[in-house]
């Protein structure tokens, strides 16, 4: 088991087994991590020590991937699909919930292709849809829409409140080593970006964020390491997800906003499941694995 928890400002993960406890430092004025890496006798006693300026690799040990940092460039996304497809899981005169295409907005009348107006196409007699929640442009998967005003503020009450039950399946650069981590660490607005979060720091604090990694499977993604997981968030803040897996040492592929992963073709972040539990019965959403034969196993 893998804990995280708030040390002098810094997100801490420590393992139980013998290995490295990586501590991630960002600075607000930089835009880079500094890393601590302690060697772990598996009882608690540090044996090496070195604190360096610089950015954490996204492979892990070994890796040849480019080291990620922020801020050094405005990334203004990925390219929608030529013909991005909706696939409709669950209706009912409440609720549509869908399959989000990956780089696809919600909603925007300048931009082609939206959620918005793809169901308006599929749902011709709503006149007006609700967003419950929201997902990013870069990430598809499970996304609940409102079909009426009532309904909409019913199930935002379930997120508020953190009833709801939320887990993404995502790749990650590197070998993760197996079991279920913690990585809590506040998430802020970034001063200096009108698009990007960052870690909380001393200057600028930001709200606290708890997110769970579980190990699901090992593979190769362009011959290169790579680890499946269960990503479960705690709370829900802008980019969590995205920020949270680049503090543990492994950001998700592809993702070209805080790192320079520029060549996969998605982001590997997926909505796979969701459940919500309303008092008159569970809604519970499972999509299928989106990364299944893309990654070759080990």
């Amino acid at each position: 088991m893998l804990r995280g928890y708030l040390l002098n400002g810094l997100a801490q993960i420590k393992h139980s087994a013998p290995t490295l406890t990586h501590v991630r430092r960002y600075c607000s004025t930089t835009h880079q991590f500094m890393n601590v890496e302690k060697g772990n006798d598996g009882n608690g006693n540090a044996n090496n020590e070195s604190n360096k300026d610089q950015t954490p690799s996204e492979g892990g040990e070994g890796s040849s991937a480019s080291t990620p940092t922020l801020g050094e460039r405005k990334y203004l996304g990925r390219l929608p699909p030529a013909s991005p497809t909706l696939k409709v899981l669950y209706k009912s005169p409440e609720y549509a919930i869908i399959n989000k295409p990956y780089d696809v907005r919600i909603d925007g009348e300048a931009h082609e292709h939206t959620i918005e107006k793809m169901l308006r196409k599929e749902f011709p007699e709503n006149e007006k849809f609700w967003w419950v929640h929201q997902l990013d442009y870069a990430t598809s998967g499970v996304l609940c829409v409102g079909l009426t005003k009532k309904a909409t503020a019913k199930a935002s009450a379930l997120f508020r409140e953190r009833q709801t039950e939320k887990t993404y399946l995502a790749l990650l650069h590197g070998v993760v080593p197996q079991g279920v981590h913690t990585v809590d660490h506040p998430i802020a607005d970034d001063p200096q970006s009108d698009f990007k979060m960052m870690p909380g720091t001393d200057e600028v604090p930001g709200r606290s964020a708890v997110t769970k990694i579980e190990v699901l499977s090992y593979g190769k993604y362009n011959s290169k390491d790579v680890t499946k997981v269960a990503l479960h968030p705690v709370t829900g803040r802008r980019h969590q997800l995205r920020i949270h897996t680049l503090l543990f040492g492994h950001p998700i592929v592809g993702d070209a906003t805080y790192t320079d992963d520029l060549e996969t073709p998605r982001m590997m972040l997926h909505a796979w499941r969701l459940l919500l539990p309303f008092k008159t019965g569970e809604i519970e959403i499972q999509t299928e694995d989106p990364f299944e034969n893309i990654m070759d196993k080990e």
